[in-house]
């Protein structure tokens, strides 16, 4: 059969989705769950594709024909066994030669395997428009605070216990700041990725009373977030988190360099992208805190003279419906499981009925 994506969004999880295209175009961005199984390498893409500019489409099909010919039998293979345990659905970039070629040979070898009508473009039309129209019948709760106050810990500790979260951060693979990148092991996606990501996310939690998020800027790391979703975000709750600058400092070291993945000289080429922020003498204070491993002094100093100020939080929350602010005084021994129980009184405030998902 060949379906339209809207056809079976809802069960899209349970299909097996083979991606046909180059390993080029596989790794910018793909189908979530997605398996490669390119018909043509990258170099063979272009082959093609130069051939089809240069000389002519009966060329290029025919040049395709030929490289694509030895491989039809293990091509085959692998489709009969993975259409053999699940639905397995078929698309390339646009829904055209390369899917329908395979999904034709497929039917005359007996493998019932399905085709996306569209491919992959179409995908990303359905994304795109989702993300620039989407209407959430719930609301949006907003973390705030200044760095350090364990806003995504937070957010981690409710999804464990089945509260419906969003995590940003986490789908971007960025921190959201100018060390945002420093203890984690893999690159970010590229931006169609992570709206893809995005939407999937939002699918899944749409029908919840109530979504948990952190504020993030539009911009996490290189990636950006959609203006729709900013404007959503703008009428949720926003929750306020203030906690002394110790206790911020030391979950600074526990979220970056506690993390396996840290790595001193990446933090200072992080830290001379933003050289020009700081005076002559407080910079190198930071950059010798850093060599000689005195995180702690680093971390306050990157605080008082970068990131507090950039953060003007009674500008930010003017205007707002419903603000919160929770504090945590220095007799407090455990901010972040202090600020998951107050967050957690205020959603039950809002949302008696609500029932963890367990």
């Amino acid at each position: 059969m060949e379906w339209t994506y809207e056809e079976i969004e809802e069960r899209w999880q349970e299909k097996c989705w083979v991606d046909l295209r180059s390993p080029l175009e596989y790794e910018e961005d793909h189908l979530p769950g997605a398996v490669n199984l390119p018909i043509f390498n990258n170099q063979e893409r272009e082959e093609i594709g130069t051939l089809y500019k240069q000389v002519g489409e009966r060329v290029a099909k025919q040049r395709g024909l030929e490289i694509l010919a030895p491989k039809l039998p293990s091509i085959m293979d692998q489709l009969r066994e993975w259409s053999s345990k699940q639905p397995t659905i078929l698309y390339c970039w646009r829904g055209g030669m390369r899917s329908t070629s395979i999904y034709q040979v497929a039917h005359w070898m007996g493998i019932p395997v399905h085709r996306l009508l569209g491919g992959y473009r179409h995908y990303r039309q359905v994304v795109n428009q989702f993300l620039e129209t989407w209407e959430y019948e719930g609301r949006f709760v907003v973390l705030h605070g200044h760095t350090g106050v364990g806003k995504t810990v937070i957010l981690q500790q409710l999804a464990t216990e089945g509260y419906p979260v969003l995590d940003l951060e986490g789908l971007a693979n960025h921190k959201g700041s100018i060390f945002g990148n420093l203890g984690t092991k893999e690159q970010q996606p590229s931006q169609k990725a992570f709206e893809n990501q995005l939407y999937q996310a939002l699918l899944q939690l749409q029908k919840q009373p109530f979504i948990v998020i952190e504020a993030e800027s539009k911009r996490i790391g290189d990636r950006f977030l959609p203006d729709h979703f900013m404007d959503i975000r703008q009428k949720g709750i926003q929750i306020m988190l203030d906690a002394p600058i110790f206790q911020r400092v030391q979950q600074i070291k526990q979220d970056y360099i506690a993390s396996p993945y840290f790595d001193q000289q990446s933090s200072l080429k992080a830290l001379k992208r933003i050289a020009p922020r700081f005076s002559g003498e407080v910079y190198q204070e930071i950059y010798q805190s850093i060599e000689t491993e005195e995180y702690n002094e680093a971390i306050q100093l990157l605080m008082l003279h970068y990131y507090d100020p950039r953060y003007d939080f009674g500008d930010r929350l003017a205007g707002l419906e419903t603000v919160y602010s929770i504090q945590v005084n220095e007799e407090t021994a455990e901010m972040v499981p202090f600020f998951t129980q107050e967050v957690k009184a205020i959603l039950h405030q809002h949302f008696p009925h609500f029932q963890p998902i367990r």
